[in-house]
């Protein structure tokens, strides 16, 4: 059952490997050509943001990351939907309160990942103690 898991997770790699730098690369040539809000809408959503994160989650499963290393894509994909929801819908706050809301959710993250880091450690340190 996993094995078959990490082959189609594999072989949705290696198709999202090819598909990817191609719609990167026409959402870039279309933003160049364009330059307003609308196509702006277009480098956010599929140039540069969406899908190199969903790129970057799909490989942190396919190579079998912890957690850990996940806890920071996690991270950017919230920063970047509030930074793209503030600008194209308006979130009715100051820029002062976006910035304090941006803080606050980047000093969760960050004990997050400092307590999933100690813990990871810890956990190898007994695991080495009892093989040693």
């Amino acid at each position: 059952m996993e094995k078959e898991l990490s082959k189609q997770l594999y072989k949705s790699t290696l198709v999202v490997l090819k598909i990817l730098p191609m719609c990167m690369a026409f959402s870039f040539m279309l933003n160049n050509i364009c330059h307003d809000h609308v196509v702006n809408l277009i480098s956010h959503v599929v140039g540069s943001n969406l899908l190199y994160f969903t790129f970057l989650y799909l490989t942190s499963h396919v190579f079998k990351f912890c957690n850990y290393h996940r806890i920071f894509i996690h991270y950017i994909v919230v920063i970047q939907t509030i930074s793209v929801i503030d600008f194209y819908i308006g979130i009715p706050i100051s820029n002062v309160a976006i910035r304090g809301l941006c803080s606050t959710i980047s000093v969760v993250f960050l004990i997050v990942a400092i307590l999933m880091y100690t813990h990871k450690r810890l956990k190898n340190s007994s695991k080495n103690e009892n093989n040693g």
